[in-house]
């Protein structure tokens, strides 16, 4: 009996190890109210299936402050998901490290185009992925914004 008991408490560890969501894994910052960074998203409320949108995502320094950061090319990753919390689009990181100097009080804006080619409701965030070099340390920041709602309907809906 004990060694069944065993086998069984293993499992369960081994299955609830083995899923997770793409944001279970990873530490990503929720609250931006102690960070001198905030992020902001913007996008259409209701597109058409096959319609070409863009994502407009902002990571702002609100502080006079300049900052030294690394990051890849594009800062942000984004997230759509289905009303079933899947993922439907592709992410791809590449590791190439980009150094600029980020300065006081201004914002990095970058745009992503997608289209969806299935109507229904739809979840949309970006997160930001970056590196703060100061007084001879590093610090890494994941900030997420807040999700936004795509409704994707066919042509005649609208």
């Amino acid at each position: 009996m004990r060694y069944k008991l065993l086998i069984l408490v293993t499992a369960i560890f081994f299955l609830a190890g083995c899923t997770f969501s793409a944001e279970s894994h990873e530490k990503i910052e929720q609250s931006q109210e102690d960070l001198p960074f905030t992020v902001t998203i913007t996008l259409p409320q209701q597109i058409l299936v096959n319609e070409p949108f863009t994502i407009t995502a902002q990571l702002i320094n609100n502080v006079d402050e300049a900052f030294a950061m690394e990051s890849r090319k594009d800062i942000f990753y984004y997230l759509i998901q289905d009303h079933e919390s899947r993922l439907i689009n592709t992410i791809v990181l590449p590791e190439m490290a980009v150094h600029r100097t980020f300065s006081g009080s201004t914002a990095i804006t970058e745009q992503y185009t997608y289209k969806i080619n299935e109507p229904g409701i739809y979840e949309v965030a970006a997160v930001a992925e970056f590196t703060v070099e100061a007084d001879g340390s590093k610090k890494e920041h994941k900030i997420k914004t807040e999700k936004r709602r795509l409704e994707v309907i066919q042509s005649s809906q609208k």
